[in-house]
C-alpha cells in the first residue's frame, strides 16, 4: 500500500475550462463596446465636419451677403457665386475665400469634408486616381445643402446611438 507521488507537469482539464470560460465572459462584455466605438467615431466626425461646413457658410454669407450657390463655391479661389433666393449671382467684389482648404475632401475643388458614413466606388476612386468628371464624388452624396437658407445636414437617415436624428446634427 505504497502510494507514489505524482509530479504535476501541466494544467488539468478543469483548470483549462475555467480559464476559457473567464475569457469568453470577458469577450462578451468587451466586444459589444468595441463594435459601437466605430459608429460613435463616425458620428463624431460627421458632427465636426458639419461644424466646419457651417462655419464656412456663415463666413461666406457674412462677407458676401449671400449663401453660396453650391458648397463648392466656398472652396473656389475665384469665380464663386452666391444665391439671392432666385438665381446665382456673382460675389467677386466681396468674396474673400476660399473659406475651406482646397485639398483632402470631395467636390470639384476637393475641399468639402467627407461624410464618413458614405462609402462608394466613386468616393474610393477619387482618392486613388487623378480626378475626372466620372470619379469626383458629388457633395450631394455626402451632404444636403439648402442654398436659400444656408442649412446643411448629413445625407444619411436614421438616428445616432444616443437617439438624435442625423438630420438634427
Amino acid at each position: 500500500m505504497f502510494l507514489t507521488k505524482r509530479s504535476r507537469r501541466g494544467f488539468t482539464l478543469i483548470e483549462l475550462m475555467i480559464v476559457i470560460i473567464v475569457i469568453a465572459i470577458l469577450a462578451l462584455i468587451v466586444i459589444p463596446k468595441l463594435a459601437g466605438a466605430s459608429v460613435k467615431a463616425k458620428e463624431s466626425t460627421v458632427s465636426a465636419n458639419l461644424g466646419m461646413i457651417r462655419n464656412a457658410l456663415e463666413q461666406f454669407q457674412s462677407d458676401t451677403g449671400y449663401y453660396p450657390n453650391t458648397l463648392e463655391d466656398m472652396v473656389k479661389s475665384t469665380g464663386a457665386q452666391g444665391y439671392d433666393g432666385t438665381a446665382a449671382v456673382s460675389v467677386a467684389a466681396t468674396y474673400k475665400g476660399p473659406y475651406m482648404r482646397q485639398q483632402g475632401g470631395i467636390g470639384t475643388n476637393a475641399g468639402i469634408p467627407k461624410n464618413p458614413f458614405i462609402t462608394s466606388a466613386v468616393s474610393e476612386a477619387a482618392g486613388t486616381a487623378a480626378p475626372t468628371a466620372a470619379t469626383v464624388p458629388s457633395t450631394a452624396a455626402h451632404w444636403v445643402y439648402d442654398k436659400s437658407t444656408g442649412k446643411v445636414w448629413a445625407n444619411i437617415f436614421g438616428t445616432t446611438q444616443d437617439g438624435t436624428a442625423y438630420s438634427a446634427l
